[in-house]
């Protein structure tokens, strides 16, 4: 019956301030769970690290997962972890006796610890994504500080994922479920590519996509990132810098390129299959079977079964290989299952965004946003206007898949206590030098081309 219900409801939602699980509170939160002090069941990979010098050159040797016991013996959130990976010490009382009985207990303190593991976690990473590693942004509000600890966290689960991904491969090709994300059409991307080649260059993420032949473009930026870039020279703070430096979203041009990246990827979203299904032949097999994203050609979800069904059905086709005991699940059964947890996954992800949508509505109730955006297509004939919004809080949220706005909508807002600025828009065209000289919104360093697109900084107010 718990299996049924969990089956059911596919995956945990999350709302605005509570949850609803997939599985019973009263028992997620104590049989499946890692709790301080009890032992618990695991499936564990191991891997060998190598280290030069003091720093983290290659994990190799990865084995088959095995069955084992562990004992968690310290429990952190976020920020305490950030807190001890920059060697201080926690704020709260039981987090430090905690730290104290795990240091008295290990060649290793919990701090040296998380910092072996972090550098693990971008060697990985580096590995993966290559300079576009570097390019890592916190998507939770609040978050920011504690990114190290996030990326730590994301990293060695995904990696995680990929070795079960690939052990399935090889020991059940025909009965794999798989995470996959298939790539945009080539004539999508390039047209993208040669419509920004000149600044693809500056982007540490982007860069690839660039012919090493074309001129680099000049690259703007606002006010406000040049304040933020200096602020953190003067601190001499190199994780802010490089945050800053790193996040195309701070730039207009580059942003202007991932939204229309992003506008092509919507297509392509990832989903549960079972490789048995597999059969398009027009893209190479390891295009068949990738998860375009993370750059990875063999991907599943496989750490998180407390909030996700597909995580139990993958753990259980593990087990049994380890166990070189009978899988429960035929070919049908885990192609019906795929089906039904893709479309439970797409029903909660989309009502999280509504959720999301309502609490920013309701926040404006009470203190009217602000944030920055930058044009990305006039159309005049048409009276309309496409915006591109750095912040994900509102791309993803505000906007949903349509990000188009009516000249209309620039207007003011009557309230009784006097009229109300709603929308404060600064037009920046990217041609006019002297006209961005003369603005305090953006600081202009070089003339751009003729060629070059009209850009808006906004403010919502």
């Amino acid at each position: 019956e718990l299996d049924k219900y969990a089956q059911r409801r596919g995956v945990s939602v999350y709302g605005l301030q509570n949850c609803l699980h997939m599985l019973p509170s009263e028992f997620s939160q104590k049989t499946p769970s890692l709790i301080c002090g009890e032992i618990k069941d695991a499936i564990v990979i191991t891997a060998e690290v190598k280290i030069e010098g003091g720093e983290v050159t290659e994990v190799v040797n990865c084995s088959s997962p095995e069955n084992t016991t562990m004992k968690s013996m310290i429990k952190l959130c976020y920020k305490s972890a950030q807190q001890l990976l920059n060697s201080k010490t926690p704020e709260t009382e039981e987090v430090q006796k905690r730290v104290k009985e795990f240091d008295s207990t290990g060649k290793l303190s919990i701090s040296e610890t998380l910092k072996l593991l972090f550098n693990i976690a971008m060697n990985i990473r580096i590995k993966r994504l290559g300079d576009a590693a570097y390019c890592y942004q916190i998507s939770d509000p609040g978050e920011e500080e504690n990114w190290q600890s996030h990326l730590l966290v994301e990293e060695l689960m995904i990696w995680a994922n990929n070795i079960i991904a690939k052990y399935l491969y090889e020991s059940l090709p025909q009965m794999s479920v798989i995470r996959r994300q298939l790539p945009p059409l080539a004539e999508e991307t390039s047209a993208v590519e040669k419509a920004h080649e000149g600044v693809l260059g500056h982007s540490l993420s982007l860069k690839s996509l660039s012919s090493q032949s074309v001129d680099e473009t000049p690259l703007l930026m606002t006010t406000s990132t040049l304040q933020a870039i200096r602020d953190a020279c003067m601190r001499r703070d190199i994780f802010k810098l490089t945050s800053i430096l790193t996040n195309d979203q701070l730039y207009p041009q580059l942003a202007i390129v991932h939204s229309a990246l992003i506008s092509i990827r919507r297509c392509r979203r990832g989903e549960y299959i079972c490789t048995r299904l597999i059969e398009d032949q027009s893209l190479e097999k390891n295009a068949l079977y990738s998860h375009h994203s993370l750059r990875l050609s063999q991907y599943t979800h496989f750490t998180s079964p407390i909030r996700r069904y597909i995580d139990i059905v993958v753990q259980r086709l593990v087990n049994a290989l380890i166990n070189s005991s009978d899988i429960t699940y035929s070919e049908d059964d885990l192609s019906r299952l795929c089906r039904h947890l893709n479309m439970k996954t797409k029903m909660a992800k989309r009502f999280e965004r509504d959720m999301k949508r309502v609490e920013l509505a309701s926040n404006c109730e009470d203190t009217l946003q602000r944030t920055q955006a930058y044009l990305t297509r006039s159309m005049m004939k048409q009276h309309k206007f496409e915006l591109c919004f750095p912040s994900n809080k509102y791309n993803s949220v505000v906007m949903h898949d349509d990000t188009s706005f009516d000249q209309s909508q620039l207007n003011y807002s009557s309230r009784e206590e006097g009229s109300i600025i709603k929308w404060h828009v600064v037009c920046i065209p990217f041609h006019s030098p002297d006209f961005l000289l003369k603005n305090s919104e953006i600081t202009d360093f070089k003339k751009a081309s003729e060629s070059d697109s009209t850009g808006m900084h906004s403010s919502i107010q």
